[in-house]
């Protein structure tokens, strides 16, 4: 029974990649998982990332990326850009507290698809990268675009289409991409705009924008979901420090310390709701069925033990009473776990 790595400091998104490398060790790479009536595995998300798990754990997956990214920089930007890039904000944080690896994942790729000078192997590592995760794509595809780079481009779409073309057919059923919310605009995130900013100027621009880049760590403000900073002063600062000073490997067995009840369950499928991402908090009054960490994460334990969590899989944002849950099947809500 494999312990896996779902976070630093409480679960982060790490948790939906060991879900979903779970999922297709059970149902096939491509399988049918009984999700609100059945889906396909990688019908939401590209596949890479869960490869590298599935293999790897999550834990190697990481120390891959942390031998696979700094190389690169070093042997095609130099010694000085690589360790900005590596300790920037807008790459830490993003990366080890909220979890996004597959997207930092496909930006190494797509890094070494600009670097590399060459039409066609920059086209394969680029679908790679694209195969991880859609903003990678989206980013090189900009910038191929405005290099003229037409052959790439010809190699990447070989490589990703067969994953692009069916989600762009479908992305009407994907409601995360029309939610609008105070924290997010078409799709993304505030903090991924500013990521993809982030890697922009540690590709292209000269040193010393780099350096003042850096200085994003001591800012005095704090970044909100509205997209304008608020909240002036040094306690801002701090805030921004302390996350990393609480780093501590999360992983599953970890999640019977804030839920012993989560052991009881022996049969499944059964479906979670949740109502908060953080059990030590108060929670809030909208119960949110397929979007929560706190779900994803118990959805891991549970998965390794052989229940199914029907409303498991990290991939739209739907209200629980929203959800055409299956009639008949227990319905658990995290807080009593507890």
């Amino acid at each position: 029974m494999r312990d896996e790595l779902i976070g630093f400091t409480g679960p982060s998104d790490f948790s939906t990649f060991v879900l979903r490398a779970g999922l297709s060790k059970r149902y096939g790479f491509f399988g049918t998982i009984p999700i609100w009536g059945g889906v396909k595995l990688h019908e939401f998300y590209p596949p890479i990332a869960t490869v590298i798990v599935r293999y790897l754990g999550m834990f190697g997956a990481l120390i891959l990326y942390f031998i696979f990214v700094p190389v690169l920089w070093i042997n095609y930007k130099g010694l000085a850009t690589a360790v900005l890039f590596m300790s920037s904000y807008f790459h830490i944080f993003p990366l080890l507290i909220v979890g996004r690896y597959a997207e930092f994942m496909g930006y190494g790729f797509l890094s070494l698809a600009i670097f590399v000078d060459n039409d066609i192997l920059s086209g394969i590592l680029w679908g790679l990268g694209s195969l991880s995760h859609p903003l990678p794509m989206m980013l090189g595809a900009i910038i191929f675009l405005l290099k003229l780079k037409i052959q790439t481009i010809i190699v990447a779409f070989i490589v990703c289409g067969w994953w692009y073309v069916p989600f762009f057919l479908k992305r009407k059923r994907l409601s995360y991409l029309k939610e609008m919310r105070s924290d997010k605009l078409f799709g993304l995130y505030f903090i991924q705009y500013l990521s993809m900013v982030n890697i922009l100027i540690y590709l292209f621009a000269p040193l010393w924008l780099q350096i003042v880049t850096s200085l994003t760590w001591f800012l005095p403000f704090s970044f909100k979901p509205n997209m304008l900073p608020k909240d002036f002063g040094l306690r801002n600062i701090l805030l921004r420090f302390k996350p990393f000073f609480e780093i501590k490997p999360f992983f599953t067995s970890d999640l019977t310390k804030h839920f012993p009840k989560l052991k009881e369950i022996k049969e499944g499928p059964i479906v979670l709701t949740q109502k908060s991402y953080n059990p030590e908090i108060d929670f809030g009054e909208q119960a949110i069925g397929s979007f929560g960490l706190w779900i994803w994460s118990c959805a891991c334990y549970l998965l390794e033990r052989g229940v199914i969590v029907y409303n498991g899989l990290p991939s739209t944002e739907v209200a629980v009473d929203h959800l055409n849950i299956t009639e008949g099947l227990p319905v658990y809500s995290v807080e009593s776990l507890r």
